[in-house]
């Protein structure tokens, strides 16, 4: 397909070579920052752009991927050509808004979303990641899944207010998991201990909880086993540090109160 990507963020950044790869051409990259432009347009080998009038655009499917603040703010000014179909990429941005902020209602728009996390420096593994695709019309649908399967990803459509819930389990999971990890870090460096030192138990406490399917099931430590000594040495700790220690009470009362069955380790 002719593909134009609208955003030169951390998706676009992985997404636009990904979709070269493929086969598809990627025809123009846009970003109001020229340099961010020019850089995503050498990875992709498109045309740069700084414009969001795209009459005169040859591409036949634009993808948006861009935060919802600049979703709102970008999209009234996109002049898309008269054969375009439309996406955006965001977790929660309903297609009905999506939809209304388009200059011209009668765009085929619909919805591409990765579940994933992106950060430009790390590379991304599309094979089998899920994309959650959302459409007002069976072709422009089968369109979105056809652009996932080239990329070997896995295309599961929802509506809008499913994809909302899955964002909130993913960030849940994955943001505040990884904040939990940063302040485990924080611990382990006042020891001169690197974050690694905890990699297989992490792989394991994943692995367990996938496969259980309940993760309340497979939960362990000192907070499910009522072992009060331990929590009040851990609370001691982090005496100095009284934003970790809220964090450290709620979690444990959570855990506390979330009826569960336990293991015995």
């Amino acid at each position: 397909m002719k593909i134009t990507l609208i955003g030169a963020g951390n998706l676009a950044w992985h997404l636009g070579p990904a979709l070269a790869a493929a086969g598809h051409e990627i025809i123009s990259t846009f970003s109001r920052t020229e340099a961010a432009a020019l850089a995503l347009a050498a990875r992709c080998g498109s045309q740069p752009v700084t414009s969001p009038d795209f009459w005169h655009d040859a591409a036949e499917v634009f993808i948006v991927c861009v935060a919802d603040a600049a979703l709102e703010t970008l999209t009234p000014h996109l002049r898309l050509p008269p054969q375009a179909v439309v996406m955006h990429t965001s977790g929660t941005f309903s297609l009905e808004q999506f939809r209304a902020l388009l200059p011209d209602h009668e765009v085929p728009c619909g919805v591409w979303y990765p579940l994933q996390t992106f950060s430009k420096a790390i590379p991304v593994r599309w094979e089998g990641l899920p994309i959650l695709t959302e459409a007002g019309h069976p072709d422009l649908l089968a369109k979105a899944r056809q652009i996932a399967e080239s990329l070997q990803a896995i295309a599961i459509p929802l509506c809008s207010d499913e994809r909302r819930q899955v964002h909130l389990s993913a960030v849940i999971a994955g943001n505040f998991a990884n904040h939990l990890w940063g302040i485990a870090s924080l611990l382990l460096q006042q020891i001169n201990q690197p974050l690694r030192l905890l990699e297989p138990l992490l792989q394991e406490t994943l692995r367990k909880a996938v496969l259980a399917k309940d993760p309340f099931r497979v939960q362990t430590g000192p907070a499910i086993r009522g072992d009060q000594a331990t929590l009040e040495r851990h609370l001691q700790l982090l005496n100095h540090q009284p934003q970790y220690q809220k964090i450290y009470q709620l979690l444990t009362e959570s855990i506390q109160q979330t009826v569960s069955q336990p293991n015995d380790s």
